[in-house]
């Protein structure tokens, strides 16, 4: 009788636990939503939609699949390779073959990245301790020769030596003060 009940024990847990949410990004009201939205918009000229959102750090070692709910996407992912720097600090990557991939970078409470689906782009942003932003990102304002570039690094943060012929990368100029731009190559 003993092994009956730990088995069925063992059934229950284990469904309800694969039964778990996965939901890594997810809608959230947060306060001020439209002055922070301005604010956020009026950063750059190529920002054009901001969704306010959770992003639940928690799920990342539980599951190999993720749910990304942001303004009209609902995407899934699947892990693809997480880099750990220390507590609270690594990038988490994830992709669905060409439809969808996420590169997240997490240092403490800050938490940026970028989302790229065949849709468009977006960017992950963080505006304060828990109030995060994923911004959709116009890709025609990219300038595409600057004589001011500063440099291009990895989407992970490495500087690269040189400007890759292909790819995803972000493209750092100096124009009095330094504006972060994803360039995609073709």
């Amino acid at each position: 009788m003993k092994k009956i009940i730990f088995i069925f024990g063992l059934i229950i847990s284990c469904s309800v636990l694969y039964g778990q949410d996965n939901m890594l990004i997810y809608p959230k009201n947060v306060p001020n939503e439209e002055e922070k939205t301005m604010q956020i918009l009026r950063i750059a000229d190529d920002h054009v939609a901001v969704d306010w959102v959770g992003i639940n750090l928690e799920k990342i070692p539980l599951f190999e699949q993720f749910t990304l709910q942001f303004g009209e996407q609902n995407l899934v992912v699947y892990k693809s390779r997480i880099e750990k720097r220390g507590i609270n600090d690594f990038c988490f990557v994830g992709k669905d073959g060409d439809r969808c991939s996420i590169v997240m970078t997490v240092l403490d409470d800050d938490i940026q990245g970028i989302i790229h689906t065949i849709d468009g782009i977006y960017s992950i942003e963080t505006f304060a301790k828990g109030e995060h932003a994923i911004v959709t990102i116009d890709q025609s304002k990219f300038k595409e020769d600057c004589p001011n570039i500063v440099g291009y690094y990895s989407i992970t943060g490495l500087k690269l030596a040189q400007e890759p012929e292909r790819g995803f990368y972000i493209v750092v100029y100096d124009n009095g003060k330094a504006e972060r731009k994803m360039k995609q190559l073709k």
